[in-house]
């Protein structure tokens, strides 16, 4: 539960920054408004960096390489809680990605970020599960 908390508070936090980031940078907090200025290719100042906690928090959240030590340790708990963990907070982390990918290819190199820490994590997964 500590561990879950933690990471956790990381997303909130990185999450925290990219709003603030994004929010500065367009002028606004409206989703569908950021990413209709960045379907048409505006790119603020400082998207780099909320960019990049954006894919922190995406990260944090589903529990990929390097931060999925308190996944396994959250899939001992009792399954209710276990199945909303996994329901709920690793499948966002995806979703995040989805609803901010506009943003996220006028940044480059932030989906070969996403690439690499996808396929590590794939890697790693894939090696565990031959032990």
């Amino acid at each position: 539960a500590r561990k879950y908390l933690l990471s956790a508070g990381l997303v909130t936090v990185l999450l925290g920054l990219a709003s603030f980031g994004l929010g500065t940078g367009y002028g606004t907090t409206s989703i569908v408004a950021i990413q209709a200025a960045a379907e048409t290719g505006i790119a603020p100042a400082g998207l780099g960096w909320s960019a990049v906690a954006l894919i922190l928090a995406a990260v944090v959240a589903s529990a990929l390489f390097p931060l999925s030590g308190w996944l396994t340790e959250a899939m001992e708990a009792p399954t209710p809680f276990s199945a909303l963990l996994h329901a709920g907070i690793v499948n966002a982390g995806g979703v995040l990605c989805l609803i901010f990918a506009d943003v996220l290819l006028l940044v480059p190199g932030a989906l070969a970020l996403l690439a690499m820490i996808g396929g590590a994590s794939a890697l790693i997964g894939a090696l565990v599960m031959l032990t």
